[in-house]
């Protein structure tokens, strides 16, 4: 499931690159029905199974992150993979670097999608462990504050995005030729 989602984010962002690229902030949008949010049950997850599962995608593909990712990020993925899953967590900022040099591969190397979408899925793994770590013990509206605080990144960064889409990322070409 987490493939098809980033399939479909990555070709959106391909097909209607007019359209989002010369946007800048954001506005808050209406609301309408419920004037609070439910909380919702808690779900059960295996978190040291996450980063474990990220811990395995590291070494397998760990060739191929140090040819595709910035030098910062995939140095701040080798050293959450030395911590234990009580532990675990990466810096927001980094995940978000890392969408966005991924989402910038996506767009210059068509044939090779498949292969980028597997590549990011125990990373996705380890950044949910690394929101559970941060999160854990935050009641629900703190934790809503955390996926704010990561959109508010998101699109604070999006220079860096701009500047891999259109220039290119040439560190993945390594492996991608």
């Amino acid at each position: 499931m987490f493939r098809q989602v980033c399939s479909t984010l990555f070709s959106q962002l391909e097909q209607h690159t007019r359209f989002w690229m010369p946007l800048a902030g954001s506005e808050p949008v209406s609301v309408f029905g419920m004037d609070k949010l439910l909380v919702p049950e808690p779900i059960p997850v295996n978190q040291p199974q996450m980063v474990q599962d990220f811990k395995v995608g590291l070494h397998r593909f760990g060739d191929d992150y140090f040819e595709l990712l910035s030098e910062e990020v995939f140095s701040a993925l080798k050293e959450a993979g030395e911590l234990p899953p009580t532990r675990f967590e990466f810096p927001a900022d980094i995940w978000v670097k890392l969408l966005y040099e991924f989402a910038a591969a996506y767009h210059h190397r068509p044939p090779y999608r498949p292969h980028l979408l597997s590549l990011l899925t125990p990373l996705y793994l380890g950044q949910v462990a690394s929101f559970i770590t941060r999160t854990g013990a935050m009641t629900f509206d703190e934790a809503e504050a955390e996926v704010e605080a990561l959109a508010q990144l998101c699109e604070n960064a999006k220079p860096y995005l701009l500047a891999h889409w259109q220039k290119g990322w040439q560190p993945w070409l390594a492996i991608l030729l």
